[in-house]
């Protein structure tokens, strides 16, 4: 999704993107139906992962 994005320049700026990733209020996480049990913890460990990726300019390594 991120390359698609970037191939498409439509104004997507890497470090904006990881910089919202990494700033997610835990009660902004209340409102959302998880499928799963998911803490606050396990998502921002999750959203610096995705926003290093996206710096790097690298795949998802949640999901290789």
């Amino acid at each position: 999704m991120i390359h698609k994005a970037r191939d498409k320049e439509l104004g997507l700026d890497p470090v904006v993107c990881a910089e919202l990733l990494n700033t997610v209020p835990a009660e902004a996480l209340k409102d959302i139906k998880w499928t799963k049990s998911y803490s606050y913890h396990e998502f921002k460990n999750d959203m610096k992962i995705i926003s290093l990726d996206l710096l790097k300019c690298a795949e998802n390594s949640l999901y290789r």
